[in-house]
Parts: C-alpha cells; sequence; structure tokens
C-alpha cells in the first residue's frame, strides 16, 4: 500500500505544480492565498509521496495538516462565502481543464489521502491555532503590498481579495469580514483535527 500511498501522492503533487504553473509566468498570481498554498501542498505532496515509496521520513504532522486544512478551507470559503478571486483570472494551463476543476480535483484527492493513507492521531489540540498564524501574515502581506504598489496586479487595484480593501471597508469592516475567514479556517482545523483522533492511529501506507 505504500506504493500506491506514494504514487497517489506523487500525482497530487504534479497536480499542484501544474496548477500553479500560471503564477511562474504572471508572478503577480502569487498574491493569490490558493498559488500559495498550492505551492506549499506540491512541496509537501512531493515530500510524503517519495518518503512513502523509499521509507523515508514524512512530513511533520504540522506541516500536512497546514496543508490540509487551507485547502479544504479554500474550497469551503469559495462554496460558501465568496467565489474565489482566482477563478475569475485568466491565466494559461499546461492541461486542458480550468483552474476551478484542477484545484477541486486536488482538494479530492487530499480528502481521499488523509481518509485511506495518513497516519491519524497525530495532530495536536493546539494545531488548529498554529495553523492560523499563516492568515495574518498573509493579511499583512496583501495589504502592504496593494497599499505600496497599487499598480502590481493581478487585480485592478492589487487587492486579491475584496474584504482586503481597507480603503474601501474601513479597517473595521475589512477586520469583520477577515475573523469571518479566520473562523471558517479555524473551524475546519478543528474539524480536521477531530477526524484525526477518530481514526486508526496505524495508516494504509504503513
Amino acid at each position: 500500500m505504500r506504493y500506491l500511498a506514494g504514487i497517489w501522492r506523487l500525482a497530487i503533487a504534479a497536480l499542484c505544480f501544474i496548477g500553479t504553473s500560471p503564477a511562474w509566468h504572471a508572478v503577480s498570481l502569487w498574491a493569490f492565498l490558493m498559488y500559495q498554498i498550492g505551492f506549499i501542498a506540491g512541496i509537501v505532496m512531493l515530500w510524503s509521496g517519495c518518503a512513502s515509496i523509499l521509507r523515508g521520513v514524512q512530513p511533520p504532522a504540522l506541516l500536512r495538516g497546514f496543508v490540509l486544512t487551507y485547502a479544504f478551507s479554500l474550497a469551503a470559503v469559495h462554496f460558501f462565502v465568496t467565489p474565489a478571486a482566482e477563478f475569475g483570472m485568466p491565466a494559461q494551463q499546461v492541461i486542458p481543464l480550468s483552474a476551478q476543476v484542477l484545484a477541486l480535483i486536488v482538494v479530492g484527492m487530499l480528502a481521499v489521502d488523509f481518509f485511506a493513507f495518513e497516519p491519524h492521531r497525530a495532530f495536536k489540540p493546539v494545531y488548529p491555532l498554529v495553523w492560523l498564524v499563516y492568515l495574518p501574515l498573509y493579511a499583512a502581506f496583501a495589504i502592504a503590498r496593494a497599499y505600496w504598489f497599487p499598480h502590481s496586479g493581478p487585480t485592478a487595484n492589487a487587492y486579491p481579495y475584496d474584504y482586503l480593501i481597507i480603503t474601501q471597508f474601513t479597517w473595521g469592516g475589512a477586520g469583520v469580514a477577515c475573523l469571518k475567514i479566520v473562523a471558517i479556517y479555524l473551524a475546519v482545523g478543528v474539524v480536521l483535527c477531530l477526524f484525526d483522533r477518530a481514526l486508526p492511529a496505524k495508516s494504509a501506507a504503513e
């Protein structure tokens, strides 16, 4: 099973790198969270896939959980809060699939990997809070970038997401919008930890 897990994870990594390939040609796309998480997920899945096949050291549970939380949360925000701005940007893919379809395939494959191959009971209760650290760092980066470089893209005003436009919503409005997003990411992280605790400790890939 470890070979199957390894091949599955390498396939996820390949799709992640394919999905983020437009950002290497239009670097402003890296301002979107989806591209950042997609690239990180590709690195983690490449590491995990090679480790599965070669019986090497797997990525830390903290890092694996981070990737899963952000991938699932991005999908949740897209479907239940606001459509992902990334999907509205023109981007040339190297395979004939839209960015949205490709992203959803990756999220689905990550879910299968978590339930079928992931070693469970490895996430600590504090992990959902630790995973949130990336969000304020990202928001600060995105706001500062748009403020100081308003013509840098990828959108007309350089803000990757509307809820980060502090000049339009005021700091308070932007803060409330960001808190809603944080709540979703925290909820997804908590649910992920609960599933991790409920599932068998030994994975099928071992």
